[in-house]
């Protein structure tokens, strides 16, 4: 048995993540478990204050906004900085765009759009754009993850009617698809999570309405007819950071009980 199985699946790893709660926070305890050393970039200071308590030591992070190309830019210098290397990045930030009047096409504004573009498609772009640059200089390359959402492949009629976060979800998968084919020769592999309805901070209002839960029991039957825990993504997230994977790229990977063929 190897040094890594004894110690994790990530030891001896720097992996990054943006965001603290939700599937975030919990791709941070299994990072954190599995040996991983842990660099957090999230919006708000007291939800990364929350995190490192929880995690310990084996976590730095930087409160920064992540749609802020400067701010970005700073965060990441950081983690140079602190570690001198990035091994993978899990980029979670995002959120719904319903506060911002995300809805149907007919009745979304053109400021609802980018914001909620930008918090969900930027936030990605700019952050695996600074984590490439990094792997880029290191021989072992590493490992870009996006949390996407099954809302910008698999949609439902009269259902989850948000346009802006739907499509900047399908602009991940192509962020995917397109680093998987144009850096793969450097060693860095790109692939997506694609969570169907999940327990998440974002996501109390879905789980508590009637008729939302009866759209998941007719199509999350490998679920049990319920939401997904933020843990079940963060399993497939440290697979998809670890060697594990190494041979593994350009793949969207539904993680959604089932609701991809239902």
């Amino acid at each position: 048995m190897t040094e890594s199985n004894v110690k994790g699946r990530l030891f001896g790893k720097v992996c990054g993540i943006t965001g603290a709660t939700g599937i975030a926070e919990a791709a941070a305890e299994r990072f954190a478990a599995e040996g991983a050393r842990l660099f957090v970039v999230a919006l708000r200071e007291e939800d990364c204050v929350a995190l490192a308590a929880k995690i310990g030591p084996s976590l730095t992070w930087v409160a920064a906004d992540l749609t802020d190309e400067d701010a970005t830019e700073r965060a990441f210098a950081k983690c140079v900085e602190t570690y001198g290397r990035l091994d993978a990045l899990l980029a979670c930030a995002g959120g719904s765009g319903r506060p911002f009047g995300d809805g149907p096409l007919h009745s979304t504004s053109l400021q609802s759009w980018n914001t909620t573009v930008a918090l969900n498609l930027n936030t990605a772009f700019l952050s695996s754009r600074e984590a490439v640059k990094i792997m880029l200089d290191q021989p072992s390359g590493g490992s870009i993850v996006y949390v996407s959402s099954v809302a910008a492949t698999n949609p439902v009629a009269g259902a989850f009617n948000t346009l802006a976060y739907a499509a900047a979800k399908g602009g991940i998968n192509s962020l995917t698809l397109n680093g998987a084919c144009q850096y793969g020769a450097a060693g860095i592999r790109f692939n997506a999570i694609l969570p169907a309805l999940t327990l998440t901070p974002m996501s109390k209002r879905a789980a508590s309405d009637p008729d939302t839960l009866d759209i998941v029991k007719a199509r999350m039957p490998v679920s049990g007819g319920g939401p997904l825990s933020a843990d079940d993504h963060a399993q497939a997230a440290v697979f998809l950071c670890s060697d594990e994977s190494k041979h593994i790229t350009g793949q969207l990977i539904r993680v959604d009980g089932g609701w991809g063929v239902n």
